[in-house]
């Protein structure tokens, strides 16, 4: 089996050491919180603050942004609901 490289740190070693942490990431952020936590995740680093709930888990931020014209058409469907 291929070993996997985290995409927040870079390194596989510094992920063995974090066992006590929520190994939970969204776009660059990784949670600094305990592993099993309850809430939402949270990462605080220097100027930095984000905050993710599990459906974000794993995935890019420009992943969750939808184009304009889907939004356009969801804001449609709503106000036209033939």
């Amino acid at each position: 089996m291929e070993d996997q490289h985290d995409t927040v740190s870079g390194s596989l070693a510094d992920d063995l050491h974090r066992g006590d942490r929520c190994p939970s990431t969204f776009d660059r952020w990784r949670c600094g919180l305990p592993a099993h936590h309850v809430g939402p995740h949270r990462s605080c680093e220097a100027s930095q603050r984000a905050e993710w709930n599990d459906r974000a888990s794993g995935r890019r931020l420009r992943d969750l942004a939808r184009p304009a014209e889907h939004a356009e058409r969801a804001a449609r469907a709503v106000s036209d609901p033939s």
